[in-house]
Parts: C-alpha cells; sequence; structure tokens
C-alpha cells in the first residue's frame, strides 16, 4: 500500500474505518498483537485500541467509536476525541486500517 493510499481521505466523526485484508490477530491478557501477513510486522494494542479493534473489522463510523469509548470508560469527550482521532490516524499510518469517507462527508 503506497503512501497516498494510506493518506487518503481526511479523518473525522463521519468517516468510516474498517480493519484492512491480511491482517491477523489474537488476545494477549489486556492488549492484543496483530501481524500484517504482507510484511511480517508485529504491531502491539493496549486495552483501549483492543477494546476499538474489535469494533472495526467491519466498517464503523468514528462517531460510533467514540460513543462506544464514552459508554466504556471514564473519559471525557473532548479527550476521548482527540486520543481516538490520535489512534486512528497512528494505525492508518502504519497501514492497518483504511478510511472510507472523510471529515465533512
Amino acid at each position: 500500500m503506497g503512501e497516498a493510499e494510506r493518506e487518503g481521505a481526511a479523518l473525522g466523526e463521519d468517516s468510516r474505518v474498517v480493519v484492512r485484508d491480511g491482517l491477523s490477530s489474537c488476545d494477549l491478557a489486556d492488549a492484543r498483537v496483530v501481524l500484517d501477513l504482507e510484511n511480517g510486522e508485529y504491531h502491539g494494542m493496549n486495552e483501549v485500541a483492543a477494546f476499538l479493534w474489535e469494533r472495526i473489522a467491519e466498517p464503523t463510523r468514528v462517531s460510533d467509536l467514540l460513543s462506544a469509548l464514552l459508554s466504556e470508560y471514564e473519559v471525557d469527550p473532548e479527550t476521548a476525541r482527540a486520543d481516538l482521532l490520535d489512534l486512528l490516524g497512528a494505525l492508518r499510518s502504519k497501514g492497518l486500517i483504511e478510511v472510507q469517507g472523510g471529515a465533512g462527508s
């Protein structure tokens, strides 16, 4: 996957995100490990990232992920939104997720 494909559409609450094909994952205690079958790289995820990872096996709107975070964890909405967008941006830059639609979609 090229850099342009990884960067693609702007990431916002109206975007839909989904785990890309070619990845395998498993749980380890309160974390998750994701293996990129194309390049053999492993990626570790903490409990919160693993919680979100489970929810993006199918295309999911970022706003729905934010709602799930706020229901599951004690965090203020602005912090949750900023942290969620940071995490999704990091997953996207590593080529682990695809983004469908943009910030204004």
